[in-house]
């Protein structure tokens, strides 16, 4: 079983909280007319809603860019401090290596906006047979949980060693396909 921890300069992770203080930036920005006219009420709205997207959203999405990826003989798990990730050997397809250039235009034009103007790490990225799931009553994420499907099939992993965990998965991978016995022989 080996451990890996969890990039906290995650790319991704990084943009949402960008995005949602940028929002709240301009949320600060609409309330000063509604103050100059008198309208508190609406003012005192547009003031409330800011904190929340400075602070209480960006708390909660940067605890997914805090733990550990655990690779053991049963599944790939994340554990971060927003919920564990869960995905079974038998629901990976297949692992990459995801380059930094392999990104969208559309989202190195959003990274630039917000201030990173290249996505600046190699990460790990999982084919998955379905989708990911959120469980219904636990902070957990999966693809063989009871829960509503989100609709990602890929999973990338942001960690201090990268090159190490695809080497593991890929191998644990391997291992799996050994083990398994061919479907076209007759027994």
């Amino acid at each position: 079983m080996a451990s890996y921890r969890i990039d906290p300069d995650n790319p991704g992770i990084k943009m949402l909280t960008r995005s949602f203080r940028t929002v709240g930036v301009l949320s600060l920005a609409g309330s000063v007319p509604l103050l100059v006219e008198g309208d508190v009420t609406s003012a005192l709205i547009w003031l409330i809603f800011p904190i929340a997207l400075f602070t209480v959203i960006p708390w909660m999405w940067g605890g997914y860019g805090r733990g550990e990826v655990i690779v053991s003989e049963n599944d790939v798990r994340m554990k971060t401090r927003r919920g564990t990730f869960i995905f079974p050997w038998e629901d990976i397809t297949g692992a990459r290596e995801f380059l930094p250039d392999e990104e969208p235009k559309r989202d190195h034009f959003i990274y630039h906006l917000l201030g990173r103007p290249t996505y600046p790490r190699q990460a790990v990225e999982v084919q998955l047979v379905r989708s990911i799931r959120r469980s219904l009553y636990r902070d957990q994420f999966g693809t063989s949980l009871f829960g509503i499907p989100i609709g990602i099939t890929k999973q990338r992993f942001f960690v201090s060693d990268p090159d190490s965990l695809f080497a593991d998965i890929s191998r644990a991978l391997e291992q799996k396909r050994r083990a398994e016995p061919d479907r076209d022989e007759p027994t």
